[in-house]
């Protein structure tokens, strides 16, 4: 195996570490962005010979980074390292949440619940002989004054 193809192969697996590093604390940490996307890929897999590929590639920079589309939707950026492409890409828009959202009769009807189990509650006991009287002192009182 040449110098070429096994500094090609370990610069492939450290960018695809780094990637899914980058995306796992990114998408699955506290904030939970899922707003990155990677790919890294061998740019010498997209000619048909070995031959082809090293004429191909022997005149382009070891690194070279460029942006691809940068727009109001999303950002995406080619980085090569020897033979190596890297691929990332940003989302910009702006996600909806992973929950399902209710219905509105599901909404109203748990509300109505929530409303009418506050409202029954059990009733005191009222002896109609002791309101009579509270009632006959207050206008006795009213009454003198």
């Amino acid at each position: 195996m040449s110098i070429n193809k096994r500094m090609t192969r370990s610069i492939k697996v450290m960018a695809e570490l780094y990637c899914y590093c980058w995306k796992f604390i990114r998408c699955r940490l506290p904030e939970r962005k899922d707003d990155f996307d990677y790919f890294v890929y061998d740019l010498r897999e997209q000619y048909p010979t070995p031959v082809l590929a090293t004429i191909a590639l022997a005149k382009s920079k070891f690194f070279e980074k460029k942006v691809i589309l940068n727009n109001d939707f999303e950002k995406t950026t080619s980085i090569k390292i020897g033979d190596v492409c890297i691929r990332y890409s940003f989302d910009k828009t702006i996600k909806q949440s992973n929950y399902i959202e209710p219905e509105p009769n599901w909404q109203v009807a748990t509300t109505l619940y929530r409303l009418l189990r506050q409202a029954h509650h059990n009733a005191s006991v009222i002896n109609l002989n002791d309101e009579r009287k509270k009632q006959e002192k207050l206008w006795t009182k009213k009454k003198q004054s």
